[in-house]
């Protein structure tokens, strides 16, 4: 009996330790940062519009429906529901609700929502305004109705 108990308490500690490692791989995952030289990060949360002119990846969660449109980017995954329109380089989101994963060497995106989230990480600039907060390489800015214009570099 001992010696089964022994083992299972080993098993469980294996099992806890792996669990551990799993939680902080994807806390590390879920905290971008910039992974090359020049690139920078902009996390923010709120409702308003953004414009992004950029190079690197976008992900973009949406609780309430909103708008994406995207225009060269090199891809375009998206889950959830709406409307989706892809016509040329050119794609459309409509009453999006779920999540955006873009990413390219260039691309442009304008993103209009209520009480949603995005991370941009990569290189360009952004335009934001509306209600709520963003972190821009690390620095907090306030989002206001007056259009502000951020950079993504480091």
């Amino acid at each position: 009996m001992k010696r089964s108990l022994s083992r299972s308490m080993k098993l469980m500690g294996i099992g806890l330790s792996l669990i551990a490692l799993t939680a902080g791989a994807a806390a590390a995952q879920d905290t971008p940062e910039p992974d090359r030289a020049g690139q920078g990060t902009l996390i923010c949360e709120g409702t308003g519009t953004v414009r992004l002119d950029m190079a690197g990846n976008l992900f973009i969660s949406a609780d309430h429906p909103g708008n994406a449109r995207i225009r060269n980017a090199d891809q375009v995954l998206a889950s959830g529901s709406g409307q989706r329109i892809d016509r040329g380089n050119w794609t459309y989101l409509r009453g999006w609700e779920g999540e955006i994963n873009v990413s390219g060497n260039r691309f442009q995106a304008r993103l209009t929502g209520h009480h949603a989230t995005f991370t941009a990480t990569g290189r360009g600039r952004a335009w934001l305004r509306g209600v709520g907060h963003c972190f821009a390489n690390g620095i907090r800015v306030e989002l206001t109705s007056a259009e502000q214009e951020v950079s993504l570099e480091a």
